[in-house]
């Protein structure tokens, strides 16, 4: 899952906590492991550092909610 959390782009430090860590570097590191792609980064000076806003992971959490609610559903018409 933090796999997919990352990919949505919830911040390390969110993962991080949802994961029981307090040290954001500990998901960098795993992150550069698994071979996935850096964060963009946006202008500089629009954003924090110029790091694009990242999505809090209570979105994350209620986005994927419903995704699996809604292919319950659709398994549950199908019978």
């Amino acid at each position: 899952m933090a796999k997919e959390m990352y990919l949505a782009g919830v911040s390390l430090s969110e993962i991080a906590r949802y994961f029981g860590s307090d040290h954001s570097q500990t998901v960098g590191n795993a992150v550069r492991r698994m071979g996935l792609p850096k964060r963009e980064r946006g202008p500089s000076g629009k954003h924090n550092g110029g790091w694009k806003p990242t999505m809090p992971i209570r979105q994350f959490i209620e986005e994927r909610m419903g995704q699996k609610m809604a292919e319950l559903a659709i398994r549950e018409r199908s019978k």
